[in-house]
């Protein structure tokens, strides 16, 4: 390999010294490859004696050369493609001045010795190659040393020989994925077939530490031209799963990823998913986003875990770009019994296995936090429960840890930390999580030469799909341009594999110089790690509940100054997170516009020690808060978790201090405390997020526009409060001059800018930092708010300040109130006068109808007895809602409001009419679906 890599470099140097470089890019294909000595040694004596005249130019890009030399002699391009990557990584050329390969020749015979010190001590055979490096230290240390170009090339052959001489590194194949990157640069969109490009597929690389390894596509002809994606290879190595997507599809936004599972022998190719046998159901029975699966990995039980569409989902803040969501699924190996394991309402990516048989993945969330700054590691069983952080959500810098990977025989995980506007690619890290779980004192940089991108700016190089060897080296794919940032199509090559070592070498492997390589793992049978047994018992499957054991609500490490004192949480209220089901959306609020609906579930009491026991429905994203005497939230979870059918959770506080075990002692209350439900919340009960209009406007209307509205009081600053519903769609100026009372901005991109703003405190934000629950704790007005009441503005203001309940379209909120001149209107302040007088009738419509929550209309509830549940606040008053005028009332009101004919009064599972479906994704999966009938017709 010596000397037949120095005369290949030397063909380079002739070429260029003669100018052939600029005159032809390097006829190399003349160059018999059966004679390759003979010309490698008159090309030699060429070199050491330039022509007069030859010209010099450093600058010069031999990339083309290189090239063309690869295209000659393609048995030897890996190390070709590394002999160009040395002097890319040295700021040399072949023509550069021998000055310079001297300095980096001295340079390299120190880092060589200490290359072998550490194989050495690793336990390598070292002997020959000591002897090695005496005679060339000799030669370069003598006067007169020679050609330093071949000193220098020797050296690192040298180098690249011991190194590999590791025993870790005792496996003779690597698998690659070799695959341009994404057409758009995005740490979501570059999951979707509609931005794939077409690669090579997967290759296997054998011999790979030698002079002419083998290559060979292990899916050749077996699969249509299209994109390659995520390979995981089997325990056993004799498979391997990888996401695939078809170009066969002329309709590149109908092109989607699937799973495949290929023998590594090439034996046979099969496709897992989007076959015959997958009922294609999504969550909610949504058709809003094409279904596609990615990222699959092998489970130690024989089964498969993949990320998936099928939650029907979409990030919020794509400003309306067609960019679902992937969440954790799972599957049989044929493919059969697909099940949702996450019930996340933003991306999950990247899962893999971890050594104690956990799943670790990356989520991005942000729940009343800023949208880009928090992708971090997480972890669940593989039955979908416990979820739990892993490391950095509470870490601003770097915006995201993905890739994330054990490391063999180790508690250590190695992951790529980058920024958000960009695809997978970043600086290489191997965090320790018994040091801490947030942190730099818990990260160790494995690349320090890449910043971390976005952050710190757009670095390169730039590494991705970092392969643990061991503790110190590492496989990864590694690009030489700087990060490409969002929207902006990456170069499809000008990235290889590379072998990363403690001694800060970074040993090019493999680059195929027409398209980028991703993904190395090395071929070799690992042990699977244990299987987790499931935690809920079959016969508890079909529970629609899990519970909760909350040891110690006082227990947080949110609370540094010691605000929260003893005996002051009174409860906590459990609250559901919605999702957004569609691209285009209209915000839930104009403070935080990309903030998500919400639906309070109810509260649960707190014991004097902080404990409770609860039960909550599963399959839905939950977050917590504690609750003070008067219903206002202490500490407000920015996250969420979820529970499986069955699932048992216990807690040990709320973001208890890192490393708190749990208390043995409180676990054992668990067989004495009643499971408790959950108190329902205040306000009316209606399916869907908690909404403005249906929840608030009631008490305004009760309370409040008497004097803000209808000039019932004298004092000229509550004339200027007009507290009124709204007649159209749109955020009312109630809403506004309410919300803005306080700091309703939580998870607003440019207001959440620094950590505090993302890290919860007591009594924060929310409705604490309200004016107006303090303004009716001392009795505003005179008004004498009742506790149902009062309750509905603290959960209001707690839950963020939403105005809207969900982000389907065909809202109930979009109703309009006909106009004066309808003769529904009409007849509405006819019978209004006629019960209750002309002033009453010219009150503005608004403040008579409710037009969301129809049956909560002051017109209706205010002649309504208290016993029957209404105010009695007009009379003639009305016994119950059997009332003959209250029923004419309702049908009177009810005819005064335009409905949407397909409106939305199913919450946050509409029918495919009222919004739970896209025209064009409902025709694409019927056309799916006709698809796999044909095929499975031809089949029989």
């Amino acid at each position: 390999m010596n000397n037949r890599l120095t005369g290949l470099i030397a063909i380079a140097g002739l070429l260029l010294l003669d100018g052939v470089l600029q005159a032809s890019p390097a006829d190399t294909t003349s160059i018999e490859k059966n004679a390759w000595r003979k010309q490698l040694s008159a090309s030699l004596q060429a070199v050491n004696s330039p022509k007069a005249g030859a010209p010099q130019d450093t600058t010069a890009n031999p990339d083309g050369f290189w090239l063309q030399l690869h295209s000659a002699f393609p048995q030897n391009g890996p190390i070709i493609m590394a002999a160009r990557d040395w002097l890319r990584q040295d700021k040399l050329h072949p023509n550069s001045p021998p000055a310079l390969f001297e300095q980096k020749t001295r340079e390299h015979l120190l880092w060589t010795e200490k290359t072998l010190a550490y194989a050495k001590r690793e336990g390598a055979d070292t002997a020959a190659n000591e002897d090695a490096l005496k005679s060339l230290a000799a030669v370069i240390n003598r006067q007169g040393a020679g050609d330093w170009r071949e000193l220098y090339f020797d050296l690192r052959i040298l180098r690249r020989r011991i190194l590999f001489s590791h025993p870790a590194l005792n496996f003779d194949q690597i698998l690659i994925n070799v695959n341009p990157p994404t057409t758009y640069s995005h740490n979501g969109d570059q999951f979707l077939g509609r931005h794939s490009r077409t690669g090579k597929g997967l290759i296997l690389l054998s011999g790979w530490k030698g002079e002419s390894p083998e290559v060979k596509c292990i899916v050749k002809g077996k699969l249509p031209e299209g994109a390659y994606r995520d390979p995981d290879l089997s325990y056993d190595t004799k498979k391997v799963l990888f996401a695939f997507c078809d170009h066969s599809t002329t309709d590149k936004h109908l092109r989607r990823y699937w799973i495949y599972e290929a023998a590594l022998d090439g034996s046979w190719c099969r496709q897992v998913t989007g076959t015959s046998r997958d009922p294609l159901q999504t969550w909610g029975d949504r058709a809003t986003v094409l279904i596609e699966d990615n990222d699959p990995c092998y489970l130690p039980d024989g089964d498969i875990l993949l990320l998936s569409t099928r939650s029907q989902t979409f990030g919020r803040c794509h400003g309306g770009r067609y960019n679902p969501a992937w969440v954790l699924y799972r599957c049989n190996v044929d493919g059969s019994e697909i099940r949702q394991l996450s019930y996340g309402n933003e991306n999950e990516v990247e899962p893999s296995i971890l050594n104690d048989g956990r799943i670790a993945f990356t989520r991005w969330e942000y729940t009343d936090r800023h949208e880009m700054f928090f992708h971090k590691l997480w972890t669940c069983r593989p039955d979908g429960t416990f979820v739990a952080h892993l490391f950095g959500n509470d870490m601003i810098v770097p915006h995201q840890f993905v890739e994330v990977s054990a490391i063999p025989d180790s508690h250590k995980i190695v992951a790529t930390a980058q920024g958000h506007h960009s695809f997978n690619t970043g600086t290489i890290v191997v965090i320790d999580p018994n040091v801490a779980d947030n942190g730099e004192t818990a990260i160790t940089r494995i690349t320090p030469e890449t910043s971390y991108s976005e952050t710190h700016g757009w670095p390169s190089p730039h590494y991705s799909h970092p392969y643990p060897v061991n503790e110190q080296l590492f496989l990864a794919s590694r690009a030489n341009h700087p990060v490409s940032r969002q929207g902006s199509v990456p170069p499809a090559e000008d990235r290889g594999i590379y072998l990363i070592d403690p001694l800060g070498g970074r040993e090019q492997i493999y680059e195929d110089p027409e398209m980028a390589s991703f993904s190395p793992i090395a071929v070799r049978p690992r042990k699977p790690p244990p299987q987790i047994s499931p935690v809920t018992a079959a016969s508890t499957s079909a529970e629609s509940y899990g519970t909760v054991f909350l040891q110690n609500a006082y227990l947080t490490r949110n609370d540094p100054e010691g605000k929260i004192k003893p005996g002051m949480i009174k409860a906590l209220r459990i609250t559901a997170l919605g999702v957004q089901p569609r691209a285009a959306k209209q915000g839930i609020s104009p403070f935080a516009h990309n903030n998500i609906p919400k639906k309070i579930l109810g509260t649960v009491p707190v014991d004097e020690d902080g404990s409770a026991f609860f039960r909550v429905p599963a399959g839905t994203s939950i977050q917590v808060q504690t609750l003070d005497e008067n219903g206002m939230a202490i500490l407000t979870e920015r996250s969420f978790f979820y529970l499986q059918p069955g699932e048992n959770r216990s807690c040990i506080g709320c973001h208890e201090p890192y490393g708190t075990p749990p208390d043995m002692s409180k676990l054992s209350k668990t067989g004495k405390m009643k499971l408790m439900d959950l108190k329902p919340p205040a306000g009316p009960a209606y399916k869907g997020g908690l909404s403005f209009t249906r929840t608030v406007q009631p008490v305004l209307d009760r309370y409040c526009i008497s004097c803000h509205g209808l000039g019932g009081s004298d004092d000229p600053r509550a004339a200027s409060l007009n507290l009124i519903g709204s007649e159209k769609p749109g955020f009312s100026a109630a809403y506004r001059k309410l919300a803005a009372l306080g700091d309703s901005t939580v998870g607003s991109k440019p207001d959440m800018g620094s950590l505090e703003r993302n890290i919860s405190r007591p009594r924060d934000y929310y409705a604490y930092r309200n004016k107006l629950p303090h303004m009716l704790l001392k009795n505003h007005g005179q008004c004498d708010l009742e506790s149902d009441s009062f309750m509905r503005i603290v959960e209001w203001l707690d839950a963020n300040s939403p105005f809207y309940g969900d982000l389907f379209p065909n809202k109930l909120e979009d109703r309009i109130l006909l106009d004066e001149s309808a003769a529904q209107t009409q007849a509405l302040r006819e019978y209004v006068k006629d019960l209750f007088g002309e002033a009453i009738a010219a009150q503005p419509i608004a403040s008579l109808i409710n037009r969301v929550q129809v049956d909560e209309s002051r017109i209706l509830m205010a002649p309504l007895a208290i016993e029957a549940g209404g105010w009695g606040k007009m009379t003639p008053q009305w016994a119950s809602r059997s009332s003959p005028e209250y029923k004419k009332m309702a049908a009177l009101a009810d005819a005064c409001i335009q409905k949407d004919p397909n409106e939305n009064t199913n919450g946050w599972s509409p029918t495919l009419n009222q919004g739970a479906g896209e025209p064009w994704v409902m025709e694409a999966r019927e056309a799916l679906k006709n698809s796999l009938k044909a095929k499975e017709q031809d089949t029989h």
